[in-house]
């Protein structure tokens, strides 16, 4: 199987991203770095679904929207008013200079040959753009009982590396990626959740009919949908909620830690 197909079949088995604590968190931090005003323009590398595009413009209305996968998903044709998208290999459909932002969540460890790809944001970025990137933080650098569960992560999400502040700096410098800021992020919150909940088919599923049945429901991608019951009573959705935003609000006690499982960055494109 190849990457592409690999990342095809990956779509079709995955839930539709959904509004929860963890991606309000990718959400603020992004539009916190990439100061987006009306008319800028915007790419997500590795957009998926085209959540965090849709997220994105309707806090900033006006930005003209872009999103880049390496595989086509469905659910994109209702998305025309968001964005328009793309699909396929690098190098990427753009000219020079064509982005004042880059928004890449969660991508970088996939993709077999970064450098690459650092070269692209560079080309396709305006100098004096920037970019916001997170992605899973070096192993040298998290806390060693965090190790089990990242290389498992790894294997089931088809991470092929990790990168620290140090690796970071080294791939984009050379290509006129400056890093401006680092944070790091999933502390703990990460840890709990995929520990007990995102691998454990069973307890995903149940989680999701008491709180997010639509999810079971809804399909993107080349996915496949459930017949499940009525959702049980609001409350339930509620508390699971709040023990996420816990979760979040701990975690972002931390973000200066560089035992983080994420790191976030945000480089500039110099002219």
């Amino acid at each position: 199987m190849n990457f592409a197909e690999y990342y095809a079949q990956r779509a079709a088995q995955k839930f539709p991203t959904s509004d929860n604590p963890e991606n309000d968190g990718v959400v603020r931090h992004a539009l916190a770095a990439l100061q987006l005003q009306p008319g800028d323009r915007l790419l997500d590398f590795g957009c998926a679904d085209g959540y965090f595009l849709r997220r994105m413009k309707s806090q900033v209305p006006g930005i003209d929207a872009c999103g880049f996968d390496i595989v086509y998903h469905r659910c994109w044709s209702d998305l025309s008013h968001v964005a328009r998208f793309d699909y396929g290999p690098l190098p990427l459909p753009y000219p020079p200079s064509s982005f004042d932002a880059i928004f890449c969540n969660q991508v970088l460890e996939h993709v077999p040959d970064p450098a690459a790809v650092a070269h692209e944001f560079a080309r396709v970025l305006r100098p004096g753009g920037k970019l916001w990137l997170a992605t899973p933080n070096g192993y040298d650098c998290t806390w060693k009982p965090f190790h089990g569960l990242q290389r498992q992560i790894d294997a089931l999400e088809g991470h092929l590396r990790h990168f620290s502040h140090a690796d970071l700096v080294q791939l984009f410098s050379p290509c006129g990626l400056q890093i401006l800021k680092v944070n790091y992020d999933l502390f703990v919150g990460a840890y709990v959740y995929y520990r007990w909940v995102a691998f454990n088919p069973r307890v995903k599923t149940r989680l999701l009919q008491q709180v997010a049945p639509e999810l079971l429901r809804a399909t993107c991608g080349g996915g496949f949908a459930r017949d499940v019951p009525p959702a049980r009573p609001r409350v339930l959705r509620r508390l699971a909620f709040a023990a996420m935003h816990a979760l979040r609000a701990f975690d972002e006690l931390f973000h200066r830690s560089t035992k983080g499982q994420v790191i976030e960055v945000t480089a500039e494109r110099r002219a």
